[in-house]
């Protein structure tokens, strides 16, 4: 996700993993197999300090992870561990301590690769030093969609544009790029919306998410009755006014408002919309996109305008998505009693995917198994990620394009339900773009 906000294999699961890594490909030759003892580092930077379910998440799929591969000794003699560090300061996310643990990874010459950031904001301060280092960087929640445009590829990532190296940053994400069209599609097809009004936050997620719903709204034959933006400078964000401005310019014949933007009360102001639409009568559907996918966005509610609402998610829902029905079950034998988060089976998937590059590599006799890690030998993996293609996991089939963008594009849709102390978010269908 931009902001801060959001949330396969059956029995034979494990049996499946080792398959893929090891029986499928040549028996590894003694010259291969590690000394005693050999450890080989995922990295994890997430913001535990500020979205402790969501970092705990990411670090818990990693975690599972990183036991079955030790479980199945997938690469003989190597015991995968992960280094886990929080990238906030004074408990928000930050790119410059993003980047500072991006550093201490690349200074272990155990590491192997990275799984994270939580927030697009610091994979743009971080990137370039992984880039720089050929340490491949895979994140399980970054939706921003400049990280792999090519036109920016010299800022993220300096030695792959230079021809010096491969590119080392990739997602098990989606985009915005598709967010915006796949909200559409669901409000059109699903909602049946005919007259919709379009409102953003003028925070760079929002205004884009915006942009990208309404190019694709229209071209479903839905109305865009008008759009406005929030205004950051006034008492809850100036919602009231933009509320009162909806019913004018709509005389009231609205089905739905689609809010780019976050719910949070400091720049977000989905919530504030949301109970505005109330207060002046309008008791219409509210959509956004993750931003607003939060519990916090139904409990900063002054008058129930939240129970209105419906959010997408990226990615699969984990408790209901029949690949992750593996996943789950080794999550609960790891992790018992604590619930999923949005990111975890992506983050599993991501270093899944950086385990089976490194055992492709040994395989291959381009790296020592459990030798220290080099800028070529972290090339050599950050190639090896790049070719990943029809991965089965448990967020789905990923395959990384030239850019290093996935080729999952679902996204979750989800809506209030119930009232009062008891309303909640409840999932309601996949969506695509």
């Amino acid at each position: 996700s931009t902001m801060p906000t959001r949330a396969l294999r059956t029995a034979g699961g494990i049996a499946l993993l080792s398959l893929m890594v090891g029986a499928a490909a040549p028996r590894f030759t003694q010259a291969h197999v590690a000394a005693a003892n050999a450890t080989v580092t995922i990295g994890v930077s997430v913001p535990l300090l500020q979205l402790p379910a969501m970092a705990k998440g990411i670090a818990n799929g990693v975690a599972v992870a990183v036991a079955e591969a030790n479980a199945n000794k997938t690469v003989p003699g190597v015991t995968f561990k992960q280094n886990t560090l929080d990238d906030t300061i004074d408990n928000k996310y930050s790119p410059v301590k993003d980047t500072s643990n991006g550093r201490t990874f690349i200074a272990d010459s155990s590491t192997i690769g990275e799984v994270g950031p939580l927030n697009s904001g610091a994979a743009k301060g971080s990137a370039a030093t992984y880039n720089n280092a050929g340490l491949v960087q895979i994140s399980p929640a970054n939706s921003n969609v400049d990280l792999t445009n090519p036109k920016f590829r010299a800022k993220y990532e300096p030695r792959a544009a230079s021809g010096q190296g491969p590119i080392t940053y990739f997602r098990t994400v989606t985009t915005d790029a598709y967010q915006g069209p796949a909200d559409a599609i669901f409000a059109a097809k699903i909602l049946g919306v005919k007259r919709v009004f379009v409102v953003d936050n003028t925070g760079a997620y929002g205004v884009g998410l915006a942009a990208q719903f309404k190019t694709k709204i229209a071209t479903l034959g839905v109305t865009v009755v008008g759009s406005a933006e929030l205004d950051t400078t006034q008492p809850k964000l100036g919602a009231d006014s933009v509320a009162k401005n909806i019913v004018s310019t709509s005389g009231g014949k609205l089905d739905m408002v689609f809010f780019g933007g976050e719910y949070d009360s400091t720049s977000g102001g989905g919530t504030f919309l949301a109970d505005a639409l109330k207060a002046a009568g309008l008791n219409v559907k509210i959509m956004g996109g993750d931003g607003m996918f939060a519990a916090a966005f139904i409990r900063g509610s002054s008058n129930g305008g939240v129970l209105n609402g419906y959010a997408s998610n990226l990615g699969p829902d984990a408790t209901k998505f029949p690949a992750a029905a593996h996943y789950r079950a080794a999550s609960a034998k790891l992790f018992p009693g604590v619930p999923l988060a949005s990111y975890d089976i992506e983050s599993y998937d991501a270093a899944n995917i950086i385990i089976n590059a490194y055992a492709k590599a040994v395989k291959a006799g381009t790296i020592k198994a459990g030798h220290s890690m080099s800028s070529a030998t972290r090339d050599a993996i950050a190639k090896l990620v790049g070719q990943t293609k029809g991965y089965q996991g448990a967020s789905g089939a990923t395959s990384f394009d030239a850019n290093g963008d996935t080729s999952n594009r679902v996204f979750s849709i989800y809506k209030v339900s119930g009232s009062g102390s008891s309303a909640a978010w409840s999932y309601v269908g996949a969506a695509s773009a």
